[in-house]
C-alpha cells in the first residue's frame, strides 16, 4: 500500500496535468477551426491562464480576520466526476484517497493556471509561434 503522502501528491499531479491537457485541447479546437492555428491557441491559452491565475490567486489567499471567509473558494466538501475519474488512474487505482486528504482545489487551480501559462509561453519561446 502506498503512503498517504505519495497518494496525495500523485493525485495533485494527475489533477493538474489532466486539467491542463483538457484546457489545451479544448482551446485548440476553436483555435484551429476559427482562428489561425497555433498563434490563436497561444493567445487563447494566455487569456485562459490569466483568468485562472486570478481566480486561483484569490482562492489561495488566507482568510482575513475581519471577513466572513475567503473571496473565492472552490472547495465543496465532496469530489466531482472529474476527481472521481482521476482516482481511477494509476497509481491511484485501487488506492482510494479520502477527499479530506487531498490537496485543496484552490491550490490545484492556481497550479493549473501556471501550467497553462507555461504552455502558452513555451509555444512562443521554445517553438517560435509568432504573436
Amino acid at each position: 500500500m502506498a503512503s498517504r503522502r505519495f497518494l496525495r501528491y500523485a493525485e495533485f499531479a494527475l489533477w493538474v496535468v489532466a486539467a491542463t491537457t483538457l484546457i489545451v485541447a479544448g482551446a485548440a479546437v476553436p483555435a484551429f477551426l476559427l482562428g489561425e492555428g497555433l498563434p490563436t491557441l497561444k493567445l487563447l491559452l494566455f487569456v485562459i491562464g490569466t483568468l485562472l491565475f486570478g481566480v486561483g490567486s484569490f482562492g489561495i489567499q488566507p482568510e482575513r480576520p475581519k471577513r466572513d471567509g475567503q473571496i473565492v473558494d472552490l472547495e465543496s466538501g465532496e469530489p466531482n466526476r472529474f476527481e472521481d475519474r482521476i482516482q481511477e488512474l494509476p497509481p491511484l487505482r485501487g488506492e482510494r484517497l479520502p477527499f479530506s486528504d487531498r490537496v485543496d482545489r484552490n491550490v490545484k487551480l492556481f497550479t493549473t493556471a501556471v501550467a497553462v501559462l507555461a504552455v502558452s509561453a513555451a509555444l512562443e519561446l521554445v517553438f517560435g509561434v509568432p504573436g
